[in-house]
């Protein structure tokens, strides 16, 4: 379903960019991609479930959706309004570069956060409902989302210049110094990367979206200060309002699921020596081009494999959960290939 309505979006956002509609043909292909999905729910939909809802239980339908929808729309509103506060204090090129450096900095978002969290929230939720803590899991994916986060965002650091020039071009080098201070808000946020689906999975959704309030108005205060100043400013106020954000959304979140503060470091501390290694074998590979010049794409390329063989290493050397998560995929695979 996901694949082949990622098939329509794409493909008719191309073929009505040919036909001349501009950025409107982005605006259809959404659209495009929205009824694919409708028209193939309702075809694939298991045998006795009705094509239409019924009114049974709406009320706490709308409740739910009501606080969800609110805490997405804070979210937006918590992304989108560094770019429109920057514009204003500190410049329209200021905007294109918080708009490229951010560009970067989601790409864990969205290959890794996006992709694990429709997982995350069903089995939560199933552990909830049969009557198991939600600490031991939680405290599972921490270990996990660190163990991928912060060797990546110290690769992003140590590679920032060969990954900007590599993904846009020399025109946005002002960007390299922006990204290795940057790196540091996201790494933080990976200890909470599954805040929201916790305290959904738990019932919380009207604790959630309080919290969300306080802490995307505090965010807000913190990034208007700094825009006054400079784009350094800025982006040291994102690390800032992370460690708000942990200070607002922790306290609940452990009482919720039964955890302290303790549990939580001990869960992600494990791949601090995963994420040194990691910056290590990066580190000495930014200095083979000094010894003998070679293209940014080369230096790219060296300082990826090194990023990757010195994280494969720091797992099997620390024995990081994500050994076994490494081990059981590639089992998975392997039994699928001999089934074929």
């Amino acid at each position: 379903d996901v694949y082949k309505r990622q098939v329509v979006h794409t493909g008719t956002g191309i073929a009505l960019a040919f036909a001349g509609l501009s950025y409107m043909s982005l605006a259809w292909a959404a659209i495009a991609g929205t009824v694919t999905s409708l028209i193939l729910a309702q075809i694939m939909r298991p045998a006795g479930i009705p094509w239409m809802p019924g009114l049974k239980g709406i009320r706490r339908v709308l409740s739910f959706g009501l606080y969800m929808t609110g805490s997405s729309m804070l979210t937006r509103l918590g992304t989108d309004l560094p770019s429109l506060i920057v514009g204003k204090t500190l410049g329209i090129s200021a905007v294109g570069l918080i708009s490229r450096g951010s560009s970067l900095i989601e790409i864990f978002e969205r290959l890794v956060i996006r992709g694990i969290r429709p997982v995350i929230m069903p089995y939560l939720s199933a552990k909830q409902r049969s009557g198991e803590n939600l600490g031991q899991p939680y405290l599972y994916a921490v270990t996990c989302v660190t163990g991928l986060a912060w060797p990546f965002f110290i690769t992003l650091a140590l590679l920032a210049e060969p990954v900007v020039v590599v993904l846009l071009g020399s025109k946005w080098t002002d960007v390299i110094p922006l990204l290795s201070i940057w790196a540091l808000a996201p790494s933080i946020a990976a200890l909470t990367a599954f805040e929201q689906d916790t305290f959904v999975a738990a019932g919380a959704v009207k604790r959630f979206f309080r919290l969300q309030t306080y802490a995307i108005f505090a965010h807000i205060l913190v990034v208007v200060a700094s825009a006054f100043h400079s784009l350094e400013a800025l982006i040291i106020a994102f690390t800032i309002s992370r460690l708000i954000r942990i200070s607002i959304m922790a306290p609940t979140l452990y009482r919720l699921i039964g955890i302290d503060v303790k549990a939580h470091w001990r869960a992600a501390s494990s791949s601090l020596l995963v994420a040194f290694i990691t910056g290590v074998a990066v580190f000495f590979s930014t200095l083979l081009p000094s010894i003998s010049p070679a293209p940014v794409f080369a230096e790219l390329g060296a300082g990826g494999l090194a990023a990757f063989l010195g994280w494969l290493l720091a797992c099997r050397i620390t024995g990081h959960p994500l050994m076994n998560e490494i081990a059981r995929a590639f089992s998975a695979v392997q039994r699928r290939l001999s089934a074929h």
